[in-house]
């Protein structure tokens, strides 16, 4: 067992006197914990049985940090480890090798400044095994080719990963503007992990594609806001209605650098309502007006003002009414009295006509209580009683009616017979007897009663109406 773990020794280091040439006095670059690796311009002298190297270690998802200088070879290589035991044994050893740490980098190099190119592990543009390795030997002894990612970087042939490309950065693209045109904004540069592309199972770029930083530009003008309002203060007035205030200021903040000052108003008021200062009373009764009729029932009014004194804008106004009535003067009216006749109208007719008078109940008017005048407003009288003379195609014209005549023929004026509109007449003389004469007047009943007034007017109804022959109708 122990012969066993000799040998291995012994390999491990023909493999490091083979990985790691021996270049006495290199010149490195020499930087510590800087964030661009091409901003570190100071360099430095190695010591005999030193490489140049490089550790980048990453701080959080978009920084990383970079340490360039000379280290002792013996820390060069795979076996390097802060653990204790490193390289206590096989199978350890074998653990290491495999083992990927995204997070971290640490290599070496042999020419001057070449440390700044490394950990950026591009795949060569052929696929070759590193000669100076036996990668047969060295992955029956640790199996090398489990570990792809490392591998491929000695022995890809031997590992058949000639096909894999881990990704690389491509440069990052200029500064975006600022995002703010005042204060403090940010701008913002990206990179694409194109140069190659990862393939084939190849490890993507380590890192953030989108780099961020801050940028400070002028301060920006400070728009003034509002305070809160105010507590309402008291009412003006202590009755009635009277107004409320409150206030508030410009100091939420206060504008400044030009800002703009709040718009509105910076007071408000409002009404505000108390109880009323003073309830309305009733003035004294205004005297009685005068009485709406003379006799036989009236009526009469008085008022009273809310005004003894007035109510205030919010007081009481007086309870009850402002009026009284009263009715008056009921004592018995008079009746009516017929005028005198007016003149005889002309006649109605030339021949057995008839003429008209009439009279008025008005002297005096009888009262709203009061009787109407007795017996009939209009008289008739016969006129012009001479025989009329009808034209015909056997008599003259204007010759007088023989009283003689045929009883036929009156008979057959009196009772013409029914028309025919289907049957044609001949033209025919017509006469009549002399004119009838009218009888007496006799008194009709009142359709009033006796108290009524005259609802016709001065000179009453339409003698030839229906109601004037109800009223009064000579026989």
């Amino acid at each position: 067992m122990a012969s066993l773990l000799d040998c291995m020794l012994v390999i491990l280091g023909l493999l490091l006197d083979y990985a790691v040439l021996f270049v006495a006095g290199l010149q490195c670059y020499d930087c510590h914990n800087v964030t661009d690796v091409n901003s570190c311009v100071q360099t430095v002298t190695c010591l005999p049985n030193q490489s140049c190297y490089m550790e980048a270690r990453q701080q959080t998802l978009t920084q990383w940090t970079y340490s360039l200088s000379c280290q002792d070879n013996n820390h060069c290589g795979p076996m390097r480890s802060s653990r204790s035991n490193t390289g206590t044994s096989a199978g350890y050893l074998s653990k290491l090798l495999i083992r990927r740490d995204a997070t971290t980098c640490n290599e070496c190099c042999s020419k001057d400044y070449c440390n700044t190119n490394l950990c950026n592990h591009k795949s060569p543009s052929t696929c070759a095994d590193d000669q100076s390795m036996d990668c047969a030997r060295m992955n029956s002894i640790f199996s090398v080719c489990t570990d792809v990612h490392k591998a491929k970087l000695v022995c890809p042939k031997f590992c058949n990963l000639c096909n894999i490309v881990d990704g690389n950065w491509n440069v990052w693209s200029s500064w975006s503007v600022c995002d703010v045109t005042c204060g403090t904004g940010t701008q913002t540069r990206h990179r694409t992990c194109t140069n190659p592309a990862p393939e084939n199972g190849g490890l993507n770029c380590v890192g953030e594609a989108l780099d961020i930083k801050t940028c400070i530009l002028d301060r920006c003008p400070v728009h003034g806001g509002w305070s809160q309002w105010s507590p309402w203060g008291s009412c003006s007035a202590t009755c009635d209605v009277g107004m409320q205030r409150r206030d508030r200021s410009c100091s939420n903040p206060y504008p400044s650098l030009g800002g703009d000052h709040c718009f509105g108003d910076s007071r408000d008021d409002m009404i505000c309502y108390m109880p009323g200062c003073t309830n309305g009373k009733w003035s004294s009764w205004q005297p009685w007006s005068s009485c709406s009729a003379t006799c036989f029932g009236g009526h009469r009014n008085r008022y009273r003002v809310c005004s003894n004194p007035y109510p205030s804008l919010l007081g009481h106004y007086c309870e009850g009414s402002n009026q009284e009535m009263d009715f008056c003067n009921l004592i018995s009216c008079g009746d009516g009295g017929w005028s005198a006749w007016q003149s005889w109208s002309s006649c109605s007719q030339t021949c057995g006509g008839e003429k008209t008078r009439i009279r008025a109940c008005d002297n005096p008017p009888p009262s709203f209580l009061g009787h109407y005048c007795s017996g009939s407003r209009e008289d008739r009288e016969a006129c012009n009683n001479l025989s009329c003379v009808f034209s015909g195609s056997n008599a003259a014209a204007g010759s007088a009616i023989d009283p003689s005549a045929s009883q036929s023929s009156a008979n057959q004026f009196l009772n013409p017979p029914k028309f025919n509109p289907n049957q044609s007449y001949p033209v025919q003389d017509f006469y009549t007897s002399p004119p009838l004469s009218w009888s007496s007047w006799q008194q009709g009943p009142d359709p009033f009663g006796p108290h009524g007034p005259d609802p016709f007017g001065p000179h009453g109804p339409d003698p030839s109406g229906p109601l004037y022959s109800a009223v009064g109708k000579r026989q």
